[in-house]
């Protein structure tokens, strides 16, 4: 019975110490870090718009310039 109780222990110590670090985690996160992701998000689609995206877009609609209206709606269909 007393190597149950040792195991027990281990249990209950894994146990605390995951409820120590989701609270840590919980707590401590910064609550700007969602403002961060949609800059990176906005330098990434940035630094890729003239090599990658754009070419991509003339050559699916080469028959007419890309418009602002006409870019809000690709965004709106492929971005939710």
């Amino acid at each position: 019975m007393g190597g149950m109780r040792h195991g027990g222990g281990r249990t209950r110590f894994a146990r605390v110490c995951t409820l120590l670090l989701a609270l840590f985690l919980w707590f401590g996160w910064p609550a700007q870090s969602a403002a961060y992701a949609v800059l990176t998000h906005e330098a990434i689609i940035d630094s890729v718009w003239d090599t990658n995206i754009r070419p991509l877009l003339l050559k699916q609609h080469s028959s007419a310039a890309i418009t602002a209206p006409m870019l809000h709606d690709l965004l709106r269909r492929f971005c939710p």
